[in-house]
């Protein structure tokens, strides 16, 4: 029986689970036996490069037929930045004189603070040129929830 386990395995290449089921064994058994065979390492090593080739040869097909499902939230984050992202660059581009002070600090809020009545003031870190408005007295809060929008 031990040179017919040692047949299956090295020669038929069968796997040590699939040898117990037919001779009604244990796993542990055939495996001792294997692995006391001088070709053991030599098998053991084939064996791993195979499945390394039919685990290259799943994935390449996988990658190749995978379609990353979108959610609904993913497109309508998307579409409410696009919103902003065009509202922005037209504001922008509104005048050839430049930017105005509201589309500058509406773009640029991360720069500014809130003072006690609710103005907003340019951060003190950040130096900034002389045409930059330091300090802006508009509606914030209106501000605020365009910004989020």
């Amino acid at each position: 029986m031990v040179e017919e386990i040692l047949k299956m395995y090295f020669e038929k290449h069968m796997k040590q689970k699939n040898i117990a089921e037919f001779f009604k064994v244990s796993a542990e058994y055939v495996s001792k036996i294997v692995r006391n065979d001088d070709r053991y390492q030599e098998e053991k090593q084939r064996r791993h490069q195979e499945a390394n080739l039919r685990k290259a040869k799943y994935n390449k097909k996988y990658l190749e037929t995978y379609e990353r499902k979108k959610d609904k939230s993913d497109k309508e984050d998307y579409d409410k930045l696009q919103v902003l992202l065009d509202s922005d660059a037209s504001q922008m581009s509104r005048h050839s004189f430049g930017i105005s002070a509201d589309s500058f600090v509406k773009s640029n809020l991360g720069a500014y603070k809130k003072d006690k009545d609710g103005n907003l003031i340019l951060d003190d870190k950040i130096k900034a040129s002389y045409a930059l408005p330091k300090k802006y007295k508009r509606k914030v809060k209106r501000l605020y929830k365009e910004q989020v929008r």
